[in-house]
This record gives structure tokens, sequence and C-alpha cells, in this order.
């Protein structure tokens, strides 16, 4: 019985940190900040490499971990359970940086990572490569639900525990910044 409390206790945990980070873009979209579309270079665009099989097992710290690792000459900043308007900003000024932007994110049902290449605002587009080496094109509300892993069909439970006890987080992006740009 208590098990199943203090599983409770954590799932609505989780819903309210769900609901604080579903804040509506519409504002956002308008603003004239966004009216450029941004786009990174291909040689900006890092491959990680993480066994397809440990996937399901990558903890938000474990990639940045990974990222961190690959790239030791940047400066890496992970944002974690940051509200929609936030994670758009963050992207789109990691772009216009030239800079990629990699992304908690639900692929083909699985808990994996994104990296966005392309945000083009006023045309609902963003663009990202996945772990496969596929690019897609999303609108910008279903890449908010890819980053909130809502497009995750029939999730397991044990994977929703992985949310709602932090070892897997939502609206989660990582920014590599060159050394000195942020100083």
């Amino acid at each position: 019985m208590t098990g199943f409390v203090a599983a409770a206790i954590i799932i609505i945990k989780q819903n309210m940190v769900d609901i604080s980070i579903n804040d509506d873009v519409s504002s956002l979209i308008k603003s004239e900040k966004f009216n450029n579309p941004v786009k990174i270079k291909n040689e900006n665009i890092p491959e990680i490499n993480i066994n397809k099989t440990e996937i399901k097992n990558i903890t938000s710290g474990r990639l940045y971990n990974e990222i961190k690792n690959r790239f030791p000459e940047y400066k890496i900043t992970y944002y974690k359970n940051i509200k929609n308007s936030e994670l758009i900003e963050k992207i789109y000024d990691s772009l216009s940086d030239n800079m990629p932007a990699i992304c908690a994110f639900a692929v083909d049902n699985e808990v994996d990572y994104c990296v966005v290449t392309e945000m083009d605002i006023p045309e609902d587009k963003i663009t990202i490569k996945t772990p496969s080496g596929y690019t897609e094109t999303y609108t910008i509300q279903d890449f908010l639900c890819a980053a909130r892993f809502e497009n995750y069909e029939n999730m397991e439970f044990y994977l929703k525990l992985r949310f709602a006890v932090g070892l897997f987080t939502k609206n989660t992006v990582y920014i590599l910044e060159k050394p000195g740009e942020s100083e």
C-alpha cells in the first residue's frame, strides 16, 4: 500500500510540472524577434553516438554527460522542465548563433533526443535530425508535444515513473556555446 501511495504522489507531482510547463506560445509566435527563419550549417550538427539499446535507460543527466564528453570544447547549458515559450526562445537563440540545440524528445514512441537544426516560426516549422539520421519537420505544436512526450502513445508505466522522479525530463534542451561567448 505504501508503494502505491508513493507512486500516486509522484505522478501527481509530475502532473503539476506538466501543467506549469504547458504555457501558450501564440504571443511568442507573433513577436517580431522571431520573424526571421534560423538554420545552422551542417558542420555544426553534432553526432552523439548512444547505443540505441541504451536509449530507454538514458537519463537527462546521462545525456548531458554524453554531450559534455563528446564536445569538451563547448560550454553546455542544460534546461529542464521549462515552459514551452522558454524552450522555443532558447532554441531560436541558439540557432541564431549558428549553434545546435539538443532536445529530449519522443521519437517513434521511444524516449530519445533530437538535434534542432532549423526554425521558421512564421511558417510554423521546426526541423530536427533524429539519432537515426532522419530529418523531420514538425509544426511548433507537434514539436512541443514531442518535447513534452505527449505524443508517446501507451507509454509504459515504468517510464512514466522515471519522468515523475526526474530521471527523464520534459521540455529539456541542451545548449552548446563556443568558449568565451557567454562571458
